[in-house]
């Protein structure tokens, strides 16, 4: 299978268990169980995503690449700050930890930054617009942003 297509494939998980749960939301009695509970669970599901986007990287030109911030970005805008930072932290240490079973040693720390980071960003853009009137382009747009300001100057 062609790179670009794995790659794709690879971020529509997070995409995927987002719908999911939008629709348990909506749909079951799911939005029924305490809110905190909820969020753990979504934190440590989309905190899974990360850890398979970490795990399954696609090789291109040499470089692995992989979509691991995805998964923290979706869990703190669609369903709340406490899932971001949750998924965040599993993503973020799991990829420090990672390099005693062959990923990548000289990214470790702006890797393991930029996935922590991105719950933290998740969950300060929830907060920030759920307090200002809901979802808006900007703050789709803002997690790009976030993704290219932060890995540039990481490295």
């Amino acid at each position: 299978m062609h790179p670009y297509i794995q790659l794709s494939l690879a971020g529509l998980l997070p995409v995927a268990a987002s719908a999911i749960f939008y629709l348990l939301e909506k749909k079951t009695k799911f939005r029924d169980w305490n809110y905190k509970l909820r969020q753990v669970l979504i934190g440590l599901v989309f905190g899974g995503i990360a850890v398979i986007g970490t795990e399954f990287g696609v090789s291109i030109a040499g470089v692995t690449m992989n979509v691991r911030d995805a998964a923290p970005l979706c869990a703190g805008l669609i369903f709340g700050a406490p899932a971001g930072i949750i998924s965040g932290i599993i993503g973020g240490v799991e990829r420090w930890f990672s390099v005693l079973w062959g990923v990548g040693r000289f990214t470790r720390l702006a890797c393991s930054l930029s996935t922590f980071l991105a719950g933290i960003y998740a969950a300060a853009q929830d907060l920030a617009f759920t307090h200002h009137g809901g979802l808006h382009t900007q703050r789709l747009g803002s997690c790009g942003l976030y993704r290219n300001t932060f890995l540039y100057l990481a490295y």
